[in-house]
């Protein structure tokens, strides 16, 4: 960013791409060390020291709302200054562009597959023994959503003096062969870790995704989930590896767990 933000006397933010983690960078930390025949320290002393002595660098979050990619292609094309530049520069922009919208569509496709098999059968009245049914498709999306403070008024004109807000997590899990949407709310009390940040973790995210697929699941052999490309909330390995645990238990046949460009992630659920 230009500037650090208001109120603060320290250094512009720095984002890293979305797709980045902590993890992949201590890897390559690593690889520096070992390539320098240096001593490296371990993850979690990594993190914390990133903390401590680097706080301006972060890794860009659906918060910042900026796709990297699209940021840098278009400053190519303003600074290029040769035709072959800006050929080029434009040529990238143009060969992204259409990788998000091949994702985006391979998610309308995913949704209209799902309504179209399980179309007529209505809401389940009751939670649906795994792989009991003959539906070969049904198709969810689940994400965090911005915290919400009660008492809460969309057209709030101004802030609230003399009271702090309570604080509500938001986690949608929408089955878009019906469509229905499932919101979980997770009370400020109820949360994990200091400002509840531990809340979009692993932990919260698989309990949540296994309860809305016990209790809402239709039974169907192959499940597709879409998530966005946050790092931390949906693409942990944890993660996973819970999906791999329900098709070696025999809950699914069959798991296809989808992305779409991080920055450009465009879901219904976000409504």
């Amino acid at each position: 960013m230009p500037a650090a933000p208001r109120g603060r006397a320290n250094d512009a933010p720095v984002f890293l791409h979305s797709s980045t983690t902590k993890m992949k960078m201590h890897k390559l930390y690593e690889k520096s060390c070992n390539e320098a025949a240096t001593k490296c320290i371990k993850y979690r002393t990594f993190c914390r020291l990133w903390h401590e002595l680097c706080p301006n660098i972060k890794i860009a979050t659906p918060q910042e709302d900026v796709c990297v990619t699209c940021e840098m292609s278009r400053k190519g094309v303003a600074d290029a200054t040769t035709d072959d530049e800006k050929l080029a520069a434009a040529s990238a922009l143009e060969k992204h562009i259409n990788a998000t919208r091949k994702e985006h569509k391979v998610y309308k496709d995913c949704v209209t597959t799902a309504m179209d098999e399980l179309r007529g059968t209505g809401r389940p009245t009751e939670p649906v023994e795994p792989c009991s049914t003959d539906f070969q498709h049904a198709h969810y999306t689940f994400d965090f959503a911005q915290n919400l403070c009660l008492p809460h008024h969309s057209r709030q004109m101004g802030p609230m003096y003399f009271v702090t807000p309570r604080k509500v997590h938001l986690f949608g899990f929408r089955d878009d062969a019906l469509p229905i949407q499932y919101n979980f709310l997770i009370d400020e009390a109820e949360t994990m870790m200091q400002d509840g940040g531990g809340i979009h973790g692993p932990d919260a995210v698989i309990s949540l995704v296994d309860y809305a697929l016990t209790e809402f699941g239709h039974g169907e052999r192959v499940t597709t989930l879409h998530a966005d490309n946050c790092g931390g909330q949906n693409k942990n390995r944890y993660l996973l590896a819970y999906f791999c645990w329900r098709t070696m238990i025999g809950l699914n046949e069959e798991i296809r767990y989808l992305m779409q460009v991080a920055g450009h992630a465009r879901c219904i659920i976000d409504a």
